[in-house]
């Protein structure tokens, strides 16, 4: 498991939609893609995200998303990640 959550956090997006997701229980796909916009489209940066980003991250458990509402939740693995990512941030900040 520890190579999955390492795999799924070796890209800056994904690190940055958890740290969303960390400061709140449940988020919009939008929401979060807004937040992430710096200078990027929108639909760009809100369809890289759905097709790259979210699938490693509900596949490892990381967080949960739902297709229809378009909700991203934490998963079982959420709080495991998030403490091997401020280790990370630690070692390297």
């Amino acid at each position: 498991m520890e190579d999955e959550i390492l795999v799924a956090l070796a890209h800056r997006r994904r690190r940055e939609v958890l740290q969303c997701l960390g400061e709140e229980d449940e988020i919009s796909l939008s929401h979060i893609s807004q937040e992430l916009v710096e200078g990027e489209e929108y639909d760009n940066i809100y369809s890289v995200i759905k097709h790259k980003h979210l699938p490693p991250l509900v596949e490892s458990g990381i967080i949960t998303y739902e297709y229809d509402s378009e909700i991203l939740s934490r998963g079982p693995m959420f709080d495991q990640t998030m403490r091997v990512l401020d280790a990370l941030e630690e070692d390297h900040g």
